[in-house]
């Protein structure tokens, strides 16, 4: 799973073509552009929706079987 932030312009801007080590970066990292749209369509008014990447300092926890059974304290705080 997955959680993507999206900002809407008025404008066009550059797209980054890879991540690089600046803390908010404009770049297509999750979505594809049938998510862009269905989300611009659906949340947004602006002719332009881009992805926001954001260089997390912490990790969302899982709760999954594979974090149940490695990092127990990690699936505790995730449920």
């Amino acid at each position: 799973m997955s959680i993507a932030t999206y900002i809407g312009l008025n404008f066009e801007v550059e797209i980054s073509d890879e991540i690089n080590d600046l803390p908010i970066e404009i770049i297509y990292g999750f979505s594809e552009e049938e998510h862009r749209i269905a989300v611009r369509e659906s949340h947004f008014n602006t002719p332009f929706v881009y992805e926001v990447w954001e260089e997390a300092s912490t990790s969302f926890k899982e709760m999954t079987e594979t974090s149940k059974q490695y990092y127990p304290q990690d699936f505790k705080e995730a449920k």
